[in-house]
């Protein structure tokens, strides 16, 4: 008979049974489904320049894809605030998108948690407080 720390298939080491579409440690497996309903909510933001608000309490920032068609460099500031101020706020986030180029920034896939708020600025430098100039359109993915 095997000692108390050793599990059993389909046992747990009490003796408990495990659940459906487990492994012997007792670890899911689950697998995702699309569905008509559920999921993240989208938002596009065009001429995004000044701070704005993408969710204005917490949540879950899923994806960010940005096209910058303004004829510069934007860096893109992403804050856990629902009231930041560029270059005075630290974002949480902050990355380049070169001029005539689209970026899609690589969240994990379980998403980047903000707990009071999601905004965000595009700006002309890193750390920036100046707006960029109209162009920067930005399409996020939240929940």
């Amino acid at each position: 008979m095997p000692n108390s720390d050793t599990a059993i298939w389909g046992r747990t080491p009490g003796g408990q049974a495990l659940p459906a579409n487990s492994d012997a440690a007792g670890n899911l497996t689950l697998r995702p489904v699309a569905g008509p309903s559920g999921g993240a909510t989208h938002i596009r933001l065009r001429n995004v320049g000044a701070v704005a608000a993408i969710k204005a309490s917490g949540g879950t920032l899923y994806g960010v894809t940005v096209v910058n068609n303004s004829g510069a460099a934007a860096f893109i500031q992403l804050f856990d605030q629902t009231a930041a101020t560029p270059g005075t706020t630290l974002p949480d986030l902050e990355f380049l998108v070169n001029n005539s180029t689209t970026v899609t920034l690589p969240l994990p896939l379980v998403g980047v948690a903000f707990s009071v708020g999601i905004s965000v600025a595009s700006t002309t430098s890193e750390g920036g407080a100046t707006p960029s100039a109209n162009g920067v359109q930005l399409y996020a993915q939240y929940a």
